[in-house]
């Protein structure tokens, strides 16, 4: 159990840090509030990782799966990016109870449940991201869609492709 002492003294270092390292940027005239954090790794470092608290997975107990070089993964990277400038956002229109039901919850357990993009590491202990493979994107399906039929030169030619060929997976 925490000590009333030690709780107290947690929660002053608790108001104290969001005093100094979430302000609202003043407006300087043009109608543009400047970020509170100059990039993804400011935010992460000094508000995100502070700040969410999750348990850690260990042998058969459950938990999240964290890795402490998320930018390391691409979607790791990605997703914390996107968060950070959907908290941006956030924290300007009062509407961070929005921001953690909609953004940090449904991210968070993409990148840190059973099937997320850091189920092989733990802090400390980081794996190369398995990426998904792919083949590049045929030129003639490019040319069916809306934005690949302003490139083509000719109309797109019909293909066997979709006409129940077995397709290697």
């Amino acid at each position: 159990m925490t000590e009333p002492n030690a709780l107290d003294a947690l929660l002053d270092e608790l108001s104290a840090r969001g005093d100094d390292s979430v302000e609202y940027s003043a407006d300087d005239g043009d109608g543009v509030i400047e970020p509170a954090y100059a990039n993804v790794s400011d935010w992460a470092t000094d508000w995100l990782l502070p700040t969410v608290e999750r348990r850690y997975a260990q042998g058969s107990r459950g938990g999240v799966y964290w890795c402490d070089k998320w930018w390391a993964h691409p979607e790791g990277l990605q997703r914390i990016y996107a968060l950070w400038r959907e908290w941006e956002k956030a924290r300007v229109d009062d509407s961070m109870s929005t921001w953690w039901r909609d953004h940090l919850d449904p991210h968070l357990h993409a990148l840190t449940g059973e099937n997320g993009a850091f189920v092989a590491c733990s802090p400390g202990r980081h794996y190369a991201p398995s990426l998904l493979p792919g083949q590049p994107l045929p030129p003639f399906i490019l040319q069916l869609l809306p934005e690949g039929q302003a490139e083509a030169d000719e109309p797109a030619q019909d293909s066997d492709l979709f006409a129940g060929q077995a397709v290697n997976a």
